[in-house]
């Protein structure tokens, strides 16, 4: 531990830590990087410090992926890797991420601040990066088997579903999609997705039918695409579900007509498992800030309240041209992993992953 000032900002801080134990840290030009990177010498190596100023938010995947695209370029070809530090913690997208990405060696910390002296406070700086992150293996009951459903068509069920897949796929774990929908756009969708990608997903597409082959299989989500109406064997499948997702798209038929379909849509779910958790996810959002937006959430809580295994997710899916299209379009592909959509999707993979350890935890 170390005694430094208040007054300084949290790279300067790290870089008196460093200096602390002997070692070398030069500010990185500006033609480098536009950012605040500075580089530290270990064992006659540079590395590349990017120090992350938010101390009550959690990194996510992102900020990570920013960083691995410059050490990836040209710029950074002299420096033998990059500790990226934070205040707060990492989501768990972030840990796979590096995980499915060794090329370039990336260490995380994490930055504690003690302070017993209204004069100075001690940093210490924990590395929380390489570990052992590799996927366990996990038992089927276990896994999170999770719906979407809402008895109304149009407000993007199977876009999700096929997003969520897909991304927990890329993050490294194992996913079957089933297609209860009887028109199967989401079969359709993701058989496309798959020849067109050039690396191997761990993710398969079935149709409800199929259900069966896959008894003795073991996967980490299996995610159910449901139509408005449910049938015989969706409704049976209903039953095993440890969650149901529910989209809503947010306007001002929400306190009239659309209120009413919610309402149906949550106490059909709570015939069906009355002990599954519900989670509404507010769908195609098109400004928080409004104050129409933030009214309907509003009415939208007070609702939930008469629902007590529902819950409104503190994250929604905002509006992007980028849910519309697939192949080389999709979220996942080129200028999509740029978009809000694909943040937000994140967002929501970490949720489920958290819901996964906890189950875990739980054996």
């Amino acid at each position: 531990m170390l005694g430094l000032s208040l007054n300084k900002s949290s790279a300067d801080l790290v870089k008196e830590y460093f200096h602390a134990q002997g070692l070398k840290t030069q500010d990185l030009p500006k033609y480098i990087s536009f950012k605040d990177y500075f580089s530290v010498e270990i064992n006659e190596q540079k590395y590349v410090v990017e120090v992350n100023n938010w101390k009550n938010k959690t990194v996510n995947l992102p900020s990570i992926e920013n960083f691995y695209h410059f050490l990836s370029s040209p710029k950074a070809k002299e420096f033998a890797g990059g500790l990226f530090i934070t205040h707060k913690g990492y989501s768990e997208t972030v840990k796979f991420f590096l995980k499915a990405n060794p090329d370039k060696e990336i260490v995380l910390g994490l930055l504690e601040n003690n302070i017993s002296n209204p004069k100075k406070t001690k940093i210490n700086i924990n590395w929380l990066y390489p570990l052992d992150y590799s996927i366990k293996n996990k038992q089927k009951n276990n896994s999170i088997q999770a719906g979407v459903f809402a008895c109304k068509g149009g407000v993007g069920k199977t876009t999700v579903t096929a997003h969520l897949g897909l991304l927990l796929s890329e993050l490294n774990y194992s996913v079957l999609l089933v297609d209860e929908d009887p028109e199967r756009h989401l079969k359709r969708i993701l058989d496309s997705v798959i020849k067109t990608e050039k690396k191997s997903l761990n993710l398969k597409c079935i149709n409800s039918e199929e259900l069966e082959e896959e008894a003795d299989e073991n996967y980490d989500f299996i995610l159910y695409d449901y139509p408005p109406s449910l049938n015989g064997s969706s409704i049976y499948s209903v039953s095993n579900l440890n969650y149901c997702l529910v989209p809503i798209n947010l306007s001002p038929l929400a306190l009239g007509l659309e209120a009413e379909i919610i309402h149906k849509t949550f106490n059909y779910i709570n015939q069906l498992n009355s002990s599954i958790k519900i989670l509404a996810l507010i769908n195609n959002e098109i400004d928080s800030n409004h104050p129409t937006s933030k009214a309907l959430k509003q009415e939208f809580k007070k609702a939930l309240k008469q629902y007590p295994n529902a819950h409104l997710l503190p994250f929604s899916i905002r509006h992007s041209s980028h849910l519309y299209y697939w192949g080389k379009s999709n979220i996942l592909s080129g200028m999509g992993r740029q978009s809000n959509a694909y943040q937000d999707f994140l967002a929501l993979a970490d949720y489920l992953i958290k819901l996964l350890n906890f189950n875990e935890d739980k054996k």
